[in-house]
């Protein structure tokens, strides 16, 4: 296994040849996604607004599926029902339930 960061011009060929099986490339799309949300955070400073980067965005329902959300919302409904009746918000009525989570 190898982290072929600072290697970025080795052919997998060549891993393969000097007997690697894995290699972990991950810290790429970390990298990219930096870049792209520095981009979009001065485009948005700039413009004042959101509505011109909106069609680069991935959805919030993308968003919700790379952080198992499905799983989250299992576990809520679980472990947090009885939480929702005492833990009303009085300035607006609503019950805050894990995560970040509002539900009226």
């Amino acid at each position: 296994m190898i982290v072929p960061t600072t290697y970025a011009h080795t052919p997998a060929e060549r891993y393969r040849e000097a007997g690697v099986s894995l290699a972990i490339e991950g810290n790429q799309t970390l990298r990219a996604s930096i870049k792209a949300m520095r981009a979009v955070a001065q485009r948005m400073a700039r413009d004042e607004g959101i509505a011109g980067v909106q069609g680069e965005l991935a959805s919030v329902r993308d968003v919700f599926a790379l952080t198992n959300d499905a799983e989250l919302r299992e576990a809520e409904r679980h472990y947090l029902t009885a939480v929702a009746p005492r833990a009303r918000d009085r300035a607006g009525g609503v019950a805050w339930r894990g995560a970040g989570r509002a539900y009226a």
